[in-house]
């Protein structure tokens, strides 16, 4: 009796340990299952130079609205003569469209035209959840973006006026502007900032590793990706 007693016990022991594997690789196939859930999930936050999330360059007009809902966009048309933000005026129409999506806000610019057929840029406004892959959005520090630079210099144009703040593509190099050579990007002090930032305002050229630039309070204030089967 006493032997049938430690051969059950025997076998019990076994059996807790098999059940504890078992427990054991269920629970790590779920945490699988769900990081790749996850992972897919977060696609729909992504940017990149196809489009941004669920917008892709393309959609036509009624496959955004057919994605997003009508109820989401709001579309506006500046005519042709129109006098723009540079004191130029606008040659032909041109249509904007802003979507309000649950990640944040998205503005889409058509190419001219008095209809909207084809998308030509998207821009992300602020509070938007939007990143690119290596994790760089619109609220990121200059810190972050010379990081995801590789550190390589780039250039922009000094704080303060219309185009302050502007990214210069044509002389920036590194990998993130080789990753993504549909990015447009504007830089902007934080407001309690300013009195750090008196050396960097105007129209001139500044460079990203210039001395006493205060990386981490200088932030992406907007991103627009650049439709490249229109240049």
């Amino acid at each position: 009796m006493k032997y049938h007693i430690i051969i059950i016990g025997i076998i019990g022991l076994f059996s807790c340990k098999e059940n504890s594997k078992s427990s054991e690789k269920v629970s790590n196939d779920s945490a699988s299952k769900k990081e790749q859930a996850e992972t897919k999930q977060d696609n729909s936050f992504l940017i990149s130079c196809d489009g941004v999330g669920k917008l892709n360059f393309t959609m036509n007009y009624n496959d955004v609205e057919k994605t997003f809902g009508k109820e989401k966009l709001k579309t506006d048309t500046v005519l042709a003569g129109t006098p723009m933000m540079d004191d130029e005026k606008s040659t032909e129409d041109r249509i904007g469209t802003e979507i309000h999506t649950s990640e944040g806000k998205l503005y889409i610019t058509w190419q001219a035209g008095k209809q909207a057929k084809t998308i030509e840029k998207i821009s992300i406004l602020k509070n938007s959840k939007y990143h690119f892959e290596n994790g760089i959005k619109v609220g990121s520090s200059l810190k972050d973006l010379i990081q995801a630079n590789n550190n390589q210099v780039f250039e922009f144009y000094g704080f303060g006026w219309e185009y302050g703040g502007l990214i210069i593509n044509e002389t920036s190099q590194g990998s993130f502007f080789k990753q993504y050579p549909c990015f447009v990007g504007s830089l902007a002090p934080q407001s309690e900032t300013y009195d750090k930032v008196q050396a960097f305002m105007g129209d001139s050229k500044f460079k990203s590793n210039a001395k006493n630039l205060p990386l981490e309070e200088i932030i992406l204030q907007q991103i627009t990706i650049i439709n490249s089967q229109l240049k």
